[in-house]
């Protein structure tokens, strides 16, 4: 079924929190040097992959990405958030 994994505000779906797609969101900011982090995660598991459609992007840059650009204030929220589960999965 479609699900929605986590919000562009930082919160996630306690039902599904999934270490790839937390990693995942983790990736996009480190790759991209801190100027942006991918959120609003939604889409379907099938055969264990994800298939994500319709995301938010948090950047730096207040005037890209539309209105649900949420800039900087969103983009700590957010990782704050992502670090913070993943906590779950260190052993």
């Amino acid at each position: 079924p479609f699900t929605k994994y986590c919000s562009n505000a930082g919160t996630w779906n306690p039902d599904h929190i999934d270490e790839s797609l937390l990693r995942f969101v983790e990736f996009s900011y480190v790759f991209s040097k801190e100027y942006l982090i991918v959120a609003d995660l939604q889409g379907v598991k099938a055969n264990g992959k994800y298939y994500l459609t319709d995301p938010a992007i948090l950047c730096t840059d207040m005037r890209r990405f539309g209105c649900t650009n949420m800039c900087t204030p969103g983009i700590v929220r957010h990782l704050a958030s992502v670090q913070d589960k993943l906590k779950m999965f260190k052993t």
